[in-house]
C-alpha cells in the first residue's frame, strides 16, 4: 500500500490532482435522526446513532482522491483501493439536491459509497478525469 509523506495522519497524497473535501452532514443527519427515533423505537434510534457515529469516523479518516490514472480511497495515509478510470462504465449521485449516496459501476463490480465528501468537488473530478464514453447519470 502507498504511504503518504505528511505528518498529518489523514492527509491526502501530495501527488494527487484533486482531493475531495470531507463533509460531516450525512453523519450528523443520521445521528440526529437516531436521537429523534429513540422516542419511538429505542433499538432503531440507538442503531441509527451508532451508524451515524461510524459515518462520522469515516468522514474524519477517509479521503477520496482523483489521481492521474485512478479514483482512489485513502485512509490513515494509506491507499486502501484504486479504481482505474478506464474500467468505469457509469456513475450516479442519488438525490443530487440532498446527496446521500454515490454509485459507480466498473467492469468488475458496482460500488456504493455514502456521500461523506463534497458533492460539487466529486462531480467536478468525475467530469474532469473520466473518459467521455462513461455514462454520466
Amino acid at each position: 500500500m502507498d504511504r503518504l509523506r505528511s505528518n498529518d495522519p489523514f492527509a491526502p497524497p501530495e501527488t494527487s490532482k484533486i482531493v475531495v473535501a470531507p463533509r460531516p452532514w450525512l453523519s450528523l443527519a443520521v445521528s440526529a435522526l437516531g436521537v429523534l427515533a429513540t422516542g419511538w423505537v429505542l433499538g432503531v434510534g440507538v442503531a441509527l446513532i451508532v451508524f451515524g457515529l461510524f459515518l462520522g469516523f469515516q468522514t474524519v479518516t477517509v479521503r477520496i482522491v482523483f489521481g492521474a490514472e485512478a479514483f482512489e480511497v485513502w485512509q490513515y495515509r494509506r491507499r486502501v483501493v484504486s479504481f482505474p478510470y478506464n474500467e468505469w462504465l457509469s456513475w450516479r449521485v442519488f438525490w443530487p439536491g440532498v446527496p446521500i449516496l454515490f454509485y459507480f459501476r466498473e467492469v468488475y463490480s458496482p460500488h456504493f459509497i455514502p456521500m461523506l465528501f463534497s458533492h460539487r468537488q466529486l462531480v467536478a473530478g468525475l467530469q474532469k478525469f473520466l473518459p467521455p464514453a462513461v455514462q454520466r447519470r
